[in-house]
């Protein structure tokens, strides 16, 4: 008798223990979870603005430190809004998830994108060691999107102005230099769009040569 009642007890706090373990991971698993969204952009997957400022914050760190650069593109969506008032918004959402897809797969590893809101992205380079390289990689970014999108059957078509700022010469805050960023590719888009420039105005000048 004593035996079944001891072997009873011995289950019933296995059991206890098992459920408080399974509890604790799902509240382990909840927690990454609201983690995740409060960094992450639900619609593309890229990080959002708060990690991106988090992200930058560290890399002006480390660029102070070893002496680096640092590239921020401001990317805006041509022709989005069309997209949306005229196949839906569900459609809009396709073509958002698939720019940042194509966006991304410009970009290096090690390097940021992120999705500031709506149809913008912001993008953080590393490393830059020749500042002549800026104009190259913000027309591949460009070029990215050159192809139509297949949404709902069918067929369309974006493109992207953007600005371009420089750490440390045009800011030492990534509010700074998103701002003037922000503030370059906002003259792009009063020209046409479809292109890039740099916030001082000075492509021209990397272009012939400026380190």
């Amino acid at each position: 008798m004593w035996m079944v009642l001891t072997l009873s007890f011995a289950a019933v706090i296995a059991a206890l223990v098992t459920a408080l373990m399974l509890m604790r991971r799902r509240q382990h698993l909840l927690c990454q979870q609201i983690e995740q969204s409060s960094l992450y952009d639900g619609l593309t997957g890229l990080p959002n603005r708060r990690l991106f400022d988090q992200l930058a914050g560290q890399a002006i760190t480390q660029a102070r430190r070893e002496d680096w650069r640092l590239l921020v593109m401001f990317i805006d969506l041509d022709g989005f809004k069309q997209i949306n008032d005229t196949v839906g918004h569900e459609a809009g959402d396709d073509v958002l998830r698939q720019t940042a897809s194509r966006l991304r797969a410009v970009l290096r590893h090690e390097e940021h994108l992120a999705r500031h809101g709506g149809d913008e992205f912001v993008a953080l380079l590393l490393h830059v060691k020749d500042l002549r390289s800026a104009p190259g990689i913000a027309r591949r970014l460009i070029d990215a999107l050159e192809h139509p999108i297949q949404v709902r059957n069918k067929r369309v078509r974006v493109g992207a102005s953007i600005g371009i700022s420089r750490f440390p010469e045009e800011g030492e805050t990534i509010e700074a230099l998103v701002r003037r960023a922000d503030r370059a590719m906002r003259q792009v888009k009063q020209a046409g769009g479809g292109t890039f420039r740099l916030s001082s105005g000075a492509v021209k000048r990397l272009e012939e040569g400026a380190a």
